[in-house]
């Protein structure tokens, strides 16, 4: 026993060491390290009002993720190491081998595998490659979450006693506080009790199961309801095109042509997960498609648990069957998600086949005797080698953003997200020239790519290159009127091009449409543009107020905070206001600012201090 519950922990944790020295990567950075709620000095009680992403649950711009639980892990992290992404990897690696290991338990626990099929199930389940962005990527822990906790409200439910319902839905709760998948927990409780309790399959159904089966049905929709009171008028997110295509198709049939399509690359990712993609968005699936792949995935489905209905292992069979289909259901197209397909979402699902796996090693074993069972014995080697090796790449790419969107490019080269994200990678690093060309990719796969055509126009726009920057924030705000940077960037230029009031018009539009989505934080560039141009205008007041304003949060880089001190120390000088110019130009010959100061920059500043001190000598007189 022991031996067994140490090599899956090793198996488990091996792949992702490689991990530990990644970064904050795609939605981390939204979700934890831009995400007020995680830093311990905020308010407790916002975890519990706003999203997984710190945006109030009610705000029009919510993503109606509500994962408190999940978000509470991050606190914890933050109180004991900040925002130091080693901390939270390593978190992630321990809480997926207390999974592993309670998974292990579980499949024990329920009695109907082998202790070799149980051992392989264990296995499989650990080294699966569909589990890199779960484990590698810090927000995937809340599927790891719900699902530990999935998993003990299971096992209490089975116990039939007062106490173990009770700790049943608490655990339920729990799960559905780490992620909106934990719904189904009770469902899935009640389909195992049914099957092993109530021995559904062998026609002895009792009627305290179909009692406990309307109960859990009851306690399920109570839980759906009071989670959609929460949310607000909208309980699902807001529809992106680029993430998920499929939900702007006009008719029914379409979608679901397109969505049974999807089913069968998450039935092929999870027995064979050759391809691994960290944007399944537009464009990467093709939208004309055969009608095979999707026959052939529902008919392996159906048929294996059919096969195993008249057999010992029927209960084994439908209790995968169970942890594929059920978990699965709210990703399938039934409710609408941000996505076309997720390899995270088959976190659960993955687990049922794993019992299928454990199941298929079982029979192979009976079937062959002990003379032939060296096959299956190598094929279970190659299958885990294949595994483990799959899983340990895709963990490295996932250690830095570069590396994610090149790997995702060579996987799925039309993916417009992908090509876009890579180019603002380097144009984070000022690096244009690589930038460009991945910007004009995205584009290449969708022309009216706001996003996309927004980088474009900045970057012309920081060249100098006002009069060509000016058609592509025009195109964004065609295919986006409500685009906070197209209108944000576009007024900019316009300030800068002489054209003050619709620059400024514009800029204030920004700042309406991210207040009316009640966004916790307002970008501070967006409020240090608008105070440069109103000082273009002439409204040295305004100007004044609003870089005070951008100054007050605290996110803001070092070299763009020391640059709103200069224009201030000159608006408060043409102003005469040398207290509050003094204070400025303080600032700006002080480290930090001062160690990036050139020698006439040190002069003219210092001169402008003593033009200050004789002014206010003169007042004095």
């Amino acid at each position: 026993m022991k031996w067994e519950i140490v090599a899956v922990v090793v198996l488990a944790v091996a792949p992702y060491l490689n991990s530990m020295r990644g970064e904050f990567v795609l939605d981390d950075d939204r979700a934890v390290r831009d995400n007020a709620d995680v830093d311990w000095a905020t308010d407790m009680s916002k975890v519990f009002v706003n999203d997984f992403w710190g945006t109030p649950l009610r705000s029009n711009a919510s993503h109606k993720s509500y994962r408190p639980l999940t978000v509470l892990t991050f606190k914890a992290t933050h109180l004991v190491s900040g925002l130091n992404p080693t901390a939270y990897h390593i978190g992630n690696m321990v809480l997926y081998a207390v999974t592993c290991s309670m998974w292990w338990a579980f499949v024990t626990d329920l009695k109907v595998l082998s202790r070799k099929g149980t051992l392989f199930a264990s296995f499989f389940f650990a080294l699966h490659p569909m589990h890199v962005e779960n484990v590698a990527s810090i927000v995937g822990r809340a599927d790891v979450l719900c699902f530990l906790f999935m998993m003990l409200s299971i096992l209490a439910y089975l116990k039939r006693t007062v106490v173990g319902y009770t700790a049943a839905v608490c655990f339920c709760l729990l799960a559905t506080f780490s992620k909106e998948l934990g719904i189904v927990t009770l469902a899935v409780a009640a389909a195992f009790d049914l099957i092993i309790n109530s021995r559904l399959l062998h026609r002895q159904l009792d009627k305290r199961g179909v009692l406990l089966t309307v109960v859990s049905a009851a306690l399920s929709i109570a839980i759906l309801v009071g989670s959609m009171r929460m949310r607000g008028d909208r309980m699902t997110p807001k529809m992106s095109f680029i993430d998920n295509p499929i939900s702007f198709y006009k008719t029914g049939g379409e979608k679901l042509s397109h969505y049974t399509y999807v089913h069968a690359w998450y039935f092929l990712l999870s027995v064979f997960p050759n391809w691994s993609c960290s944007d399944w968005g537009f464009n990467v699936l093709p939208k004309e498609h055969s009608p095979f792949p999707a026959f052939i995935a529902y008919s392996l489905l159906i048929s294996f648990p059919f096969a195993a209905l008249f057999t010992r292992y029927r209960n084994a069979c439908a209790l995968g069957t169970v942890l594929i289909v059920i978990p699965f259901l709210p990703a399938s197209g039934i409710v609408p998600v941000g996505t076309v397909l997720a390899e995270r979402l088959l976190f659960i699902p993955t687990a049922g086949f794993a019992i299928w796996g454990g199941l298929l090693l079982d029979i192979s074993l009976a079937k062959l005797g002990k003379r032939r069972s060296g096959v299956a014995y190598v094929c279970v080697a190659v299958l885990l080698t294949f595994f483990a090796y799959k899983t340990t790449m895709r963990s490295d790419d996932w250690n830095t953003p570069e590396k994610l969107f090149t790997g995702t490019i060579e996987t799925c080269p039309s993916s417009a997200k992908a090509q876009y994200s890579l180019g603002v990678v380097y144009m984070q690093r000022q690096d244009v020239k690589k930038a460009v060309p991945h910007f004009e990719a995205a584009l290449k796969a969708y022309p009216e790519y706001a996003e996309a055509l927004v980088g474009l126009g900045r970057i012309l726009k920081d060249a100098g290159k006002l009069d060509d920057s000016v058609p592509y924030f025009m195109k964004a705000l065609n295919s986006e009127p409500k685009h906070v940077d197209a209108n944000h960037h576009l007024g900019v230029v316009l300030s800068q091009r002489g054209n003050a009031t619709e620059g400024i018009r514009l800029i204030e539009k920004a700042l309406r449409i991210h207040k009316s989505l009640l966004l916790p934080n307002t970008p501070s560039d967006l409020y240090g543009n608008y105070a440069a141009a109103l000082g273009m205008a002439g409204r040295m007041a305004d100007s004044i107020a609003a870089f005070r304003s951008a100054l007050s949060y605290p996110g803001t880089v070092m070299s763009t905070r020391c640059l709103w001190n200069r224009n201030l120390a000159v608006l408060y000088l043409k102003d005469k206001q040398y207290d509050y110019a003094e204070e400025q130009l303080t600032l700006i010959l002080n480290p930090p600012c001062g160690a990036s100061l050139s020698k006439a920059e040190r002069d003219t500043y210092q001169k402008n201090l003593k033009t200050i001190q004789n002014a206010k000598d003169k007042a004095k007189q």
